[in-house]
């Protein structure tokens, strides 16, 4: 599930700034890869973000030792960031959400057997 939601926020998001899905090393592609992956630290492990990128774990690394730098000085990696950023707490948040309705349902129905449960030992 966490790789699946990994895949459709790296999908999003770079359909989202129109660039194509490569390891070309043209200006463009780099920063949203770096700007993508910076994103998804924050929420998820090395691992599963550089397997969806297609990328090495230390690169990883290497993108956010070089985040703040690259927000200042990188000529347009602060807006692919932005946009990145968005999309992912945008999908995170809803589908944390989702999981909340989901376990609330479950223990709504658990409850509801218990009420019944406990009306019949009376009767």
């Amino acid at each position: 599930m966490k790789e699946e939601l990994i895949e459709e926020i790296v999908t999003e998001a770079y359909e989202a700034l129109d660039i194509p899905r490569d390891n070309s090393r043209q200006t463009n592609r780099a920063q949203t890869r770096a700007a993508v992956a910076c994103a998804l630290k924050k929420y998820f492990g090395q691992h599963p973000i550089a397997r969806s990128l297609n990328i090495n774990r230390s690169t990883i690394s290497h993108y956010k030792r070089n985040h703040e730098a690259n927000l200042k000085y990188w000529m347009g990696y602060s807006s692919k960031y932005l946009v990145a950023k968005d999309i992912a707490d945008s999908k995170v948040y809803c589908n944390v959400t989702q999981v909340n309705i989901d376990l609330t349902i479950k223990q709504i129905k658990a409850l509801e057997e218990k009420l019944s449960r406990l009306k019949e030992s009376v009767l």
